[in-house]
């Protein structure tokens, strides 16, 4: 059993979460300061990646069902929904690819793109939308 604990001074960051790539497992560090992980001692060195990131203007920061990003060519998608379709827009409207997720918990995806932005939206079963703009280097 590992016990992390985190503090927080700067206030700019509206999201700081620790993703357990092994068991899908999200972890809120803004609204829980100590946190318990196990493991076995035989769990790979990158296990865990933290995402920090602040709210746009046109966004809203609430408990969203998906949490979407892009590093390193792959697109990677947490998600709470059992069934999502992920559509992926450039700014002109054009699909330029497009799937499904069949199972809640975390996703990637290897997706190479020309530097730009992008939309991704994420529709569960019950049709609701969710969009995150994406922007690549």
């Amino acid at each position: 059993v590992f016990n992390l604990s985190a503090s927080f001074n700067n206030e700019q960051f509206e999201i700081i979460n620790l993703l357990d790539l092994v068991s899908g497992q999200l972890y809120n560090l803004k609204s829980s300061n100590n946190i318990e992980i196990y493991a076995d001692g035989t769990e790979q060195e990158d296990r865990f990646e933290l995402l920090i990131g602040t709210v746009g203007v046109d966004e809203k920061n609430h408990d969203e069902k998906f949490l979407i990003w892009h590093n390193n060519g792959t697109l990677h998608i947490f998600t709470e929904s059992a069934f999502a379709m992920v559509i992926i827009y450039d700014l002109h409207g054009k699909i330029i690819d497009h799937f499904d997720l069949y199972n809640a918990g975390y996703h990637s995806k290897s997706l190479i793109l020309n530097s730009g932005v992008y939309v991704i939206r994420c529709v569960d079963k019950n049709g609701l939308s969710h969009s995150k703009k994406v922007f690549i280097n």
